[in-house]
């Protein structure tokens, strides 16, 4: 029986030794050189950019909106100036006309 019972305890120990590498290997491969680290830290990285070029994207659509803004301000002041200078053009006219009738 004692015979018996050695061989058991000396298989059950070789099984766990080598569960105990088998952990040990897997355990090593997860380590900072993990696929999943290095694919994870490229996410981020690429995230980061992303976020900077949208950043980015957004400042210069705030600068061109507020040169939109100005452009149009501008149209709307020539545009009364203009207003302004047609009327005036057509009370010349009418002052010529009005003379050239007195005459």
């Amino acid at each position: 029986m004692i015979s018996e019972v050695k061989p058991d305890a000396t298989n059950s120990n070789t099984i766990s030794s080598v569960a105990e590498k088998t952990e040990k290997t897997s355990i090593r491969t997860r380590g900072s050189g993990s696929p999943f680290r290095c694919i994870s830290s490229l996410v981020q990285q690429m995230n980061l950019e992303k976020d900077q070029e949208l950043y980015i994207a957004k400042q210069r659509i705030e600068e061109l909106e507020a040169l939109a803004a100005s452009r149009q301000k501008e149209i709307c002041m020539l545009t009364a100036r203009l207003a302004a200078a047609d009327s005036m053009t057509h009370d010349v006219i009418r002052d010529l006309l009005g003379v050239k009738l007195d005459r």
